[in-house]
């Protein structure tokens, strides 16, 4: 690989990381970029830094990926050991050319997001009328 093909490629997954930030603070436009700020290419940790604000409506620790080979499991492991330290759920966001960006979470987690917007657009039942049980 040369030079630079490899800049090229941190390119890529910079201005990733910075289209991501930029559609969080789309999503919460009450948050400033000093919220919500991407991390520089090769630094430890979550990719997308937030401040306690940010936290408290965007509680997701952020590993991004641009790239045509991507080992989901690593990214997502490396998201799990990051989230852990900042005490923020794991999520994996990736791309690859010409193809949608994807999102991987844990089950549990996405189980417990359909629950709180469920809750949200019909109140405390499921969709059969059973009421949630506080879950």
């Amino acid at each position: 690989m040369t030079a630079s093909s490899t800049r090229t490629k941190k390119a890529k997954g910079k201005s990733f990381q910075n289209d991501i930030r930029d559609e969080i603070l789309k999503l919460f436009p009450h948050l400033t970029t000093n919220d919500v700020y991407s991390t520089s290419m090769g630094s430890q940790g979550i990719d997308i830094k937030l401040s306690p604000e940010a936290r408290k409506v965007f509680p997701y620790a952020v590993e991004c990926k641009r790239s045509e080979s991507i080992n989901i499991n690593k990214a997502f492991e490396q998201s799990k050991t990051n989230g852990d330290k900042e005490g923020l759920i794991p999520i994996v966001v990736s791309k690859q050319n010409y193809k949608d960006s994807l999102v991987t979470l844990e089950w549990e987690v996405f189980k417990e997001m359909l629950k709180r917007l469920y809750r949200v657009e019909f109140g405390n039942t499921d969709c059969y009328g059973v009421e949630l049980n506080g879950t």
